[in-house]
């Protein structure tokens, strides 16, 4: 639809800038009628150049913009006009007009994806390019129809997948970069160009939506040589060449692995080089990892579901690469005695003498002593002195992120020892999810120059794609030549939405083009699977949504305007925002009795139970109202149960221990639990009720936590509670994790989760007064 605006001033001049900084490029073209015609669109000009035109009419095309954006564009004009703006600010403005502009013009392109089709479940770890294709995504039914013959004619289609149907009310940007049209009104006035807008009738989009198609992944180059020499008019989106550099890159080194393997069997025989009691006790699945990570030359992100022994298959890697011993082992404090206990329990004396003895100073028949844990700084420096005199006395070292962080930056001795290392396992790589941070920024040197680079998350990705990024680069750059492989902008472009502003900067929180991120991890460093694929003997969770109505007196002051509160923050949910984080504390406050009655009720039941919170207010509360339990079920009742805590003051040695309590002691019924402190490394399966009284910022930690029980080796099913405070923050942190897990899952796992067994806020819903 195009509107024809007539102007009564001629030889005038006409600012145009919008509160976005839309701007628009002014075109003089003669009509038949010898009357100038002034079309006007999109333009990366100067946002503060002033056009000057003697034309009496303008012409508008509908499909280059928005209605909102044309309302705001004029109120903009008449601000920027009025305004002084510095060089800089003009700058600034410019970047984000070519931005925007750049934005606008992709939703007319057809946009080419990488993809796959096949059920994933069926795919081979080693998989080649030759089951990849590429994906056509029309910017309209127009466009569709005008190339689909020719296309499908010349190219093999694959696969035609048609999108699911939008309805009526789709959102204004989504109709109008959907459809076209050629119909005109002539109006006299700006104000009436707002009002035509306005009143513009809603095209019928329920046939709107054109048909995605796939076609070879070896057609690529043709297709797009066939677009530029057919339909040259028509703009695309084409793939980066990162991408393509990637899969091909991997596409060779699984072939040559697969070649190496063939000629030497003998080689890459796992129950040859790994120890006769890890290779006895490893699943299939977990020889496949190992195998996977053998075939990218030991770099590789193990990022199994909580519970499935990524561990173990990062010791097996390692042992097939003893040659490069000895191990770096990086993590959280909180894990170091589990590594240790791992690493004694799967590598005996016998095969380390056989394998590496000749190389390391190895006497006796304990192992612990050729392990060490590095938990001070002069501790660190007291083995950097040991082995500085006997580089072979140590087969492992445990250290945490923090640090080395703390001490590489200012002790080149220490910096040089680290460096040396050819073998390192970073344990919770997620923790390094963030490339600005001071952890990220020690630790990325480290493991883009080490031979093997072993990283470990069940929840890589927390929350959002970019925070892949730093792993994976870690992981790529470690490739001969690849050094500069992948760019944070352009993956920030590819696959976060990325948008620059002259308030924020970069802003990588978004997501698009999951699908083809999913097929770039698996196909190159990542290898994911589910406990509900490769476990089919492992009982299911069930969730329950447990909405509480707290009392008015626990409410009153702290309740939520949810509907005021979420429009103000623009769907953005930053704990470091002072209102979001006073609000969060404020929720904690509120509920803290209520989720201590709640404790109270399911203590009754005799049952073994997880109860997790994150305030230590909380905490507090839960473990007064169990005492007083207790105490009243020993009167009543004779019976004698107990209780265990584990949070940030809990010694990092005795957390095991604690756990180790719970699941022994019968009469130890209830586990007090830190969100932060115990989601990760210990192990409550006995247990098969888990409570949560309060939420976290991102899915995973959540995950964690319910893994602590739903692991290899429980055998009944799993209930989960999530206790929301109606009326408080917990609403919104819940609507804001249903989007983050749906973005995650298709991420890690290629598709979106829908079941509500396996989706955090999908489960059974309830209301209680407690």
């Amino acid at each position: 639809m195009r509107a024809i605006i007539r102007t009564h001033t001629s030889s005038s001049s006409l600012m145009l800038a919008s509160s976005r900084c839309l701007l628009l490029e002014s075109t003089i073209q003669k009509t038949s009628k010898n009357r100038n015609v002034m079309r006007m669109h999109y333009t990366n000009s100067d946002p503060l150049k002033q056009k000057t035109c003697n034309s009496n009419q303008m012409m508008i095309n509908y499909d280059m913009m928005m209605r909102r954006e044309f309302s705001n564009m004029m109120i903009g004009a008449k601000t920027l006009a009025s305004s002084g703006w510095d060089w800089k600010k003009r700058a600034a403005i410019q970047r984000m007009a070519d931005h925007k502009k750049e934005e606008m013009d992709k939703t007319r392109r057809i946009q080419f994806e990488v993809d796959t089709f096949r059920n994933k479940k069926h795919l081979e770890i080693h998989s080649i390019t030759d089951k990849l294709s590429i994906k056509l995504i029309f910017p309209s039914m127009h466009v569709y129809d005008r190339v689909k013959d020719a296309l499908t004619s010349t190219f093999h289609v694959e696969k035609m997948y048609q999108p699911h149907h939008h309805h009526q009310n789709e959102s204004e940007e989504q109709i109008l970069s959907m459809t076209r049209s050629n119909d005109e009104i002539l109006i006299d006035s700006e104000e009436q160009v707002i009002e035509a807008i306005q009143d513009r009738p809603k095209p019928n989009t329920l046939s709107q939506i054109p048909p995605v198609l796939y076609f070879s992944y070896f057609d690529y180059d043709e297709i797009l040589k066939f677009f530029t020499e057919n339909f040259d008019d028509i703009p695309l989106e084409p793939i980066p060449n990162f991408v393509f550099e990637v899969l091909d890159h991997y596409d060779m080194m699984v072939k040559a692995f697969k070649a190496r393997q063939k000629r030497n069997k003998s080689e890459y025989d796992l129950s040859l080089k790994l120890p006769t009691k890890m290779y006895s006790s490893i699943l299939p699945f977990q020889k496949e990892g190992i195998e996977f990570g053998i075939s990218r030359d030991g770099r590789v992100l193990l990022c199994d579901e909580m519970g499935l022994g990524k561990t173990l298959q990062a010791l097996g890697i390692s042992c097939f690469y003893s040659k490069d011993w000895p191990i770096l082992i990086v993590g959280p404090c909180s894990l170091h005695n589990n590594w240790k206990k791992e690493l004694t329990t799967w590598i005996d004396m016998d095969w380390v003498k056989k394998t590496v003895g000749d190389t390391f100073n190895i006497q006796g028949e304990s192992l612990e002593k050729y392990i060490a844990i590095v938990d001070s700084t002069q501790n660190l420096l007291k083995l950097i002195d040991e082995t500085t005199v006997q580089p072979k006395k140590y087969l492992a070292f445990i250290i945490s992120y923090d640090l080395i962080s703390k001490n590489s930056s200012f002790d080149a001795k220490i910096n040089e020892w680290l460096s040396k290392f050819s073998l390192i396992i970073g344990d919770e790589s997620h923790m390094i999810k963030n490339d600005d941070s001071k952890r990220a920024k020690h630790i990325l040197p480290l493991l883009k120059t080490s031979k093997r680079v072993i990283l470990i998350s069940g929840t890589a990705s927390p929350s959002r794609p970019i925070e892949l990024f730093t792993q994976m680069k870690a992981l790529l750059s470690g490739q001969k030549g690849k050094a500069t492989l992948l760019k944070k902008t352009q993956f920030g472009e590819r696959y976060c939405d990325l948008k620059s502003t002259y308030f924020t900067g970069a802003d990588y929180r978004g997501s698009k083009r999951l699908s083809e991120l999913h097929v770039l991890l698996s196909r190159s460093v990542m290898i994911r699977r589910l406990k509900r694929d490769v476990l089919s003997q492992l009982p299911p969770k069930r969730r329950f949504l447990t909405y509480l109505n707290l009392p008015e007196e626990d409410i009153g002051p702290h309740r939520l305007n949810f509907e005021s509160f979420k429009k103000r923050k623009k769907g953005i949910l930053d704990p470091n925002d002072s209102e979001v984080l006073q609000k969060y504390n404020l929720t904690a406050v509120a509920k803290q009795r209520t989720i201590g009655l709640f404790s109270r009720k399911y203590l009754r039941k005799g049952s073994k139970f997880l109860i997790f919170a994150h305030h230590r207010a909380v905490l507090d509360t839960i473990e007064e109202h169990i005492r007083d339990e207790i105490q009243l079920i020993q009167a009543e009742e004779g019976k004698t149960y107990k209780f265990v805590r584990i949070d940030g003051e809990t010694p990092v040695d005795q957390r095991h221990d604690i756990s180790q309590q719970f699941r022994d002691d019968p009469d130890v019924k209830v586990a007090i639990l830190s969100i932060a402190v115990a989601g990760v490394g210990l192990n409550f399966v006995p247990c098969q009720t888990v409570v949560f009284g309060e939420l976290t910022w991102n899915s995973g930690s959540l995950v964690q936590c319910e893994d602590r029980a739903h692991r290899i080796g429980q055998k009944s099913t799993v209930d989960i509670h999530y206790l929301i405070a109606r009326n408080t923050l917990d609403e919104y942190i819940w609507e804001l994790l249903s989007h983050k897990i749906d973005v995650v899952s298709e991420t890690l796992n290629g598709e979106k989760e829908l079941s509500e067994e396996h989706h955090i806020t999908k489960g059974s819903k309830e209301i209680i007064d407690i």
